[in-house]
């Protein structure tokens, strides 16, 4: 049989590489490989490089990226849709509040007012309103006497509660007063604490002394 060139067999080793070469064809290359040490190494370079090149991604795989890209469109729709929601529920409790700056009062029974401890220096009382609050104190020098109440925005309430928390317990010092009432926006008051018969005493004697 006539010898068959070096470009032949390349071009069949291409093939044969493939998978894509007859059988005959197949023998041809073997059997010119066992005399050729050229092909030989331009057989071997060839089949070490299609062996160490990355695969193509299958069928599977691109139907399961597909659906991850999928998921993400739909979080990232979902995060969008309730970020503009947010901003809309900001806006209008900015809006209100702007129209509404003083705020509601805070009635005794909404505040629910109550002594949690008590000594013979001061007492500790907390309140049971939701969010944040403002508060006005006014003090009776004859009496010894304070009174106060509560009034509140929505964003108070619902914003800047979230952002700066209040503490919702209040102290009331002895040595300065002797009662402590709340104030209802119809003027009717409810007392929070009161000193005894002896603290009273007490109390108006360092307020003469201070006076002398």
């Amino acid at each position: 049989m006539k010898d068959i060139s070096c470009e032949i067999i390349r071009d069949l080793i291409l093939l044969c590489v493939d998978h894509m070469a007859s059988q005959e064809s197949e023998s041809l290359v073997k059997d010119h490989l066992k005399t050729c040490e050229g092909c030989r190494n331009y057989y071997d370079a060839l089949k070490t490089e299609l062996e160490t090149m990355p695969t193509l991604p299958s069928r599977e795989q691109d139907a399961r990226e597909l659906k991850q890209f999928k998921h993400f469109l739909s979080v990232k729709k979902w995060q969008t849709v309730l970020a503009a929601m947010a901003g809309l529920l900001l806006l209008l409790v900015g809006t209100i509040t702007y129209m509404n700056p003083k705020g509601r009062y805070i009635d005794y029974d909404e505040a629910r007012l109550s002594v949690i401890t008590e000594d013979q220096d001061m007492v500790l009382f907390t309140d049971s309103i939701k969010g944040n609050y403002r508060w006005a104190y006014d003090f009776d020098v004859n009496t010894g006497e304070y009174s106060l109440h509560y009034t509140q925005t929505l964003w108070d309430r619902y914003v800047d509660y979230h952002f700066h928390p209040l503490d919702h317990n209040h102290t009331i010092l002895k040595k300065d007063t002797v009662k402590e009432v709340y104030v209802d926006e119809d003027g009717s008051q409810t007392t929070i604490w009161e000193a005894t018969k002896e603290e009273k005493g007490r109390w108006q004697t360092s307020e003469k002394d201070g006076l002398g």
